[in-house]
């Protein structure tokens, strides 16, 4: 995987009742046709920090790592919303 193929966004503002849910956000910037990219999209709040931290560790401890070959694998997950967290990995 490594850190040229490894990519993280985050989706701030998701405490406001007008952010786009995160998997909205995903769809709109291409990140389910990344090929050959590990991606993370995030929901946060600056405000109350949440999401940060979550971001952060996944980070720290997806660039270090080097996968075995696999297809391609997409997952959502959510702490408090719906809208908090989708994953994609692609290899």
């Amino acid at each position: 995987m490594g850190y040229r193929r490894t990519r993280e966004v985050f989706a701030n503002k998701q405490d406001s009742r007008n952010a786009l849910p995160v998997a909205e956000v995903a769809n709109k910037l291409g990140l389910h046709s990344l090929s050959k990219r590990c991606w993370l999209i995030q929901g946060t709040s600056a405000i109350s920090g949440q999401g940060l931290y979550e971001g952060l560790e996944w980070l720290s401890t997806t660039i270090p790592t080097k996968p075995e070959r696999s297809t391609s694998v997409g997952s959502f997950r959510s702490n408090s919303s719906e809208r908090n967290l989708v994953r994609g990995l692609r290899y």
